[in-house]
């Protein structure tokens, strides 16, 4: 392989991986894993293990594992929408804008048919 071969298999991933965590999308985590795979097995089958890049393939593997397990600690900051108080306010309220919503209705044909109510 050569270095411009080696630079773009590793520039790939890692840009996936970039943005996969900035926009928070964990499919791009898994996609990075198997681009991480598949590069480590051109090192593993191109180099022996005297060479630098074969040990390089072992870091391949660990970046791998990292994005597979994404989804382990991708969501960690994420807040669980907060479930409101009660059904009685949540059924008052929506009583209330729909009401409000009727008004506006009537009003409106009032308004149509020409009386000032």
């Amino acid at each position: 392989m050569t270095t411009v071969e080696l630079s773009i298999g590793f520039a790939f991933p890692i840009v996936l991986m970039i943005l996969g965590y900035w926009k928070e999308e964990v499919w791009l985590f898994y996609l990075s894993s198997v681009l991480w795979l598949v590069l480590m097995g051109f090192l593993f089958n191109n180099y022996g293990s005297a060479d630098f890049l074969y040990y390089i393939a072992w870091v391949c593997l660990a970046l791998a594992i990292v994005c597979a397990t994404s989804q382990l600690w991708m969501n960690k900051g994420k807040q669980n929408p907060i479930e409101p108080q009660s059904k009685e306010e949540e059924l008052s309220e929506h009583r209330e804008k729909r009401s409000q919503k009727i008004a506006g209705l009537r009003n409106l044909t009032n308004k149509l048919r020409g009386k000032d109510y």
